[in-house]
């Protein structure tokens, strides 16, 4: 009987072991994917200011946005790639391209972004924000030209994998 009973208790703790590593192994995870309360906050900072960055009227000049080159050792992920801004925010997003690398370090972002070609800036009517696309036409037809496939080891000519955009989204 007391053999039972302590091999019942035995494998309570056995079994309580396994969940409380499971937690901290799910915990630890999240960790590492760069969800750390730092790492959050830096990634909606630097988000919210991409969106003012982005500010931009459809009725205004066509190069009111321009490309802004990324920085690719960004690990929040957001601006990891070239992005399109409103050409008065230049310096700050700049100076943010230029620092975040560094004030990311800590942060591990595990899925890396596919960078389209962003060419030309664009300010898209629907958002009235500024995007980086490949190309626009003469009637309006915004064309962005997606990444190669990971596996195709080609590089994209813009020509042949290019996927035309209606302003309206369609």
């Amino acid at each position: 009987m007391k053999s039972r009973l302590l091999s019942k208790i035995g494998s309570a703790i056995a079994v309580g072991g396994v969940l409380a590593a499971a937690s901290s192994t799910a915990a630890t995870s999240m960790s590492a994917c760069g969800e750390s309360g730092a790492c959050t906050n830096l990634r909606e900072a630097t988000y919210a200011s991409l969106e003012t960055w982005q500010a931009c009227d459809p009725a205004g000049p066509a190069d009111q946005c321009i490309i802004e080159a990324g920085n690719p050792k960004d690990c929040t992920g957001v601006l990891s790639c070239d992005f399109a801004i409103n050409p008065k925010y230049r310096a700050e997003a700049e100076t943010t391209v230029y620092a975040i690398g560094q004030q990311s370090q800590g942060c591990y972002l595990c899925a890396v972004p596919n960078c389209i070609t962003a060419e030309i800036g664009y300010c898209e009517p629907i958002s009235r924000r500024c995007l980086g696309v490949s190309a626009v036409t003469d009637g309006g037809l915004v064309i962005v030209t997606p990444p190669p496939p990971e596996d195709s080891g080609t590089s994209s000519t813009g020509s042949d994998s290019s996927t035309p955009v209606t302003p309206d989204g369609g």
